[in-house]
């Protein structure tokens, strides 16, 4: 499991730009290459759950 270290109020606010904006971008790369994309049915009707 990655763990990846930031803060969300430095992102929002803008303040420190390596634990705030480059941190979110980080994690998002993580949780992309750590969870799989789900395998959807493309032969069946779409169903909003």
């Amino acid at each position: 499991i990655p763990i990846i270290k930031g803060s969300a109020l430095a992102a929002l606010e803008d303040s420190n730009k390596e634990i705030g904006h480059d941190a979110i971008l980080e994690l998002m790369r993580a949780v992309d290459s750590y969870i799989p994309q789900p395998e959807r049915p493309v032969d069946q009707p779409f169903l909003m759950p």
